[in-house]
């Protein structure tokens, strides 16, 4: 049988999903059924608004199925329906009458939309289907039309038991049976097929919902991290570094004395405003000296490092290590590097150095799920540098978008920003990035009214950016954040480490990513 959708989207009802499994293999009502999944009715006879389980249309008429999962009981208060989270949810109507009134507000409406003599012709009915229990005998339901947990594997059969119940009740039309052309007509009316753009921001919102499930999804490896004294962790762009780190801060802070180390100045202001935690501090390689000092700290009881391969070097392992109780070799720490090559872009990374750290017995944990990128995203970050982008992603999201400048830079940049907000993108969920500064970017060849609404990002409002201006950062700051959508600017293979600067501000980019190329 046809379905329409073809698959499920985000449907938590377990008992929707069996039905439309074995609906998508029946066979029972012929070649031309279609079964409808999750059917708008806004003409409800009873309500504003309603909606249909499953709506049937095949040669033999129109069956409406209304699905009830879990436990199912009545009494006194009314229908109980109790989900496998033994949650409650209790309704005045009765599944048969649910599933009548719909049935009742389906034709009502074809009625009026469509040619009379087909709608004549039409058989209508309705059926229950319980596939986690049994409901018992009852003179105010016919067993026929109700399938319960013991045959619920048996719905081919039942369909065909239901028509018949229904044609029988309907003598007049027992006969009657709809054509090919007839049902896609029906079909048309119900649930058109269309092509409509789908809404930029729309699939920016959903790629939002998903990566913070996802993110949430990372955090099992804390527990691991937790009582493991000296931790080694490796991923890619996007696989939850970052926050990993941050909410071990958080777990700890209440008991521990710890220091976060960064490379990136900005990164340290981002996460100082973010945590704001007691017994913590933040800071970059230049400043643990004066932040210890300030604080009145000496050691530290735990260490955690960001962005590690920007501090994989001797020296400054070294001098990180005389803040730790009990040093590399014995202190407890959580060290946190991209295993590409992100490598080099700010600080020195040493190769003997990270096999130091490995020599100190650490367990070592690697990430390989992607939890900021989605699909388009992740492919192209791995066709263009050959970088290992970890597995899944976020899903569907906007393909990357490339833009061959016809004039200058700036104005394909000006385009596409007018594309964005056209989309109502808003503009502070848009960075531009670029390898070089902004003094030497094309941005700073925009009008001086264009350059009003755009922000350099900087250690002083990385936390608390300016409304409704678009942000401007060099790629090399932005490592370790993120935006929703990304317009990666003045990329030049003349840039040093080209490479794993494209692979660092492409992959900043959540959902949107736009690349400005120069002939």
């Amino acid at each position: 049988m046809i379905t329409l959708p073809a698959r499920l989207y985000n449907i938590k009802s377990n008992a929707e999903k069996k039905v439309f499994n074995l609906l998508q293999k029946s066979n029972s009502l012929g070649k031309d059924a279609i079964a409808f999944h999750s059917l708008n009715i806004p003409h409800h006879v009873k309500q504003r608004f309603g909606e249909a389980d499953f709506v049937i249309i095949s040669k033999f008429g129109l069956l409406v199925l209304e699905v009830k999962g879990g436990r199912v009981k009545r009494d006194k208060q009314g229908w109980h329906f109790i989900n496998r989270y033994n949650i409650d949810t209790i309704k005045r109507l009765g599944p048969f009458e649910q599933a009548e009134e719909a049935m009742h507000s389906i034709y009502n409406s074809l009625k009026k939309k469509l040619n009379y003599n087909l709608t004549k012709k039409i058989t209508i009915g309705y059926g229950v289907i319980t596939p986690d229990c049994n409901l018992p005998v009852s003179s105010e339901w016919d067993d026929r039309i109700i399938l319960t947990a013991d045959n619920f594997l048996f719905l081919d059969k039942w369909l065909q038991q239901l028509v018949k119940f229904w044609k029988n009740k309907e003598k007049i039309k027992i006969n009657s049976c709809l054509t090919s052309s007839e049902i896609k007509i029906i079909r048309k009316y119900l649930r058109p097929s269309f092509d409509c753009a789908f809404a930029l921001k729309s699939q920016l919102d959903n790629v939002e919902n998903l990566i913070c499930r996802l993110t949430e999804d990372q955090f099992k490896f804390l527990d691991v991290i937790e009582v493991n004294k000296r931790v080694l962790c490796s991923g890619g762009a996007g696989t939850g570094k970052t926050f990993m780190a941050a909410e071990l801060c958080r777990r700890f802070s209440s008991t521990e004395k710890i220091l976060f180390v960064c490379k990136s100045e900005i990164l340290e202001n981002y996460l100082h405003n973010l945590l704001k935690l007691n017994n913590t501090i933040i800071s970059t390689i230049e400043n643990i000296k004066v932040k210890t000092k300030r604080n009145n700290f000496d050691k530290y009881d735990i260490l955690i490092v960001d962005e590690g391969q920007d501090i994989c070097n001797f020296t400054d392992i070294a001098l990180i290590g005389d803040y730790l109780k009990g040093g590399w070799e014995n202190g407890q720490r959580a060290f946190f590097s991209d295993i590409n090559n992100q490598a080099n872009i700010i600080g020195e990374f040493e190769e003997d150095a990270m096999e130091y750290l490995k020599s100190c017995t650490p367990v070592e944990i690697p990430l390989k799920k992607n939890c900021r990128n989605t699909e388009p995203i992740m492919k192209k970050i791995q066709d263009l540098t050959n970088f290992d982008m970890g597995n899944t992603g976020t899903g569907i999201g906007p393909d990357v978008r490339y833009v061959y400048c016809h004039k200058e830079p700036e104005h394909d940049l000006v385009e596409e920003l007018k594309r964005l907000f056209k989309e109502n993108i808003s503009r502070e969920n848009i960075i531009i990035l670029s390898p070089q500064n902004f003094t030497n970017s094309c941005v700073n060849k925009l009008t001086n009214s264009s350059k009003a609404k755009i922000e350099i990002v900087d250690e002083r409002n990385i936390s608390n950016p300016a409304l409704n201006k678009i942000k401007f950062s060099q790629i090399s700051n932005f490592k370790g954040l993120e935006s929703q959508c990304v317009i990666l600017v003045d990329i030049d293979k003349s840039v040093g480490n080209y490479d794993s600067m494209l692979y660092v501000g492409m992959s900043r980019a959540k959902a949107l990513l736009t690349i400005i190329l120069e002939k």
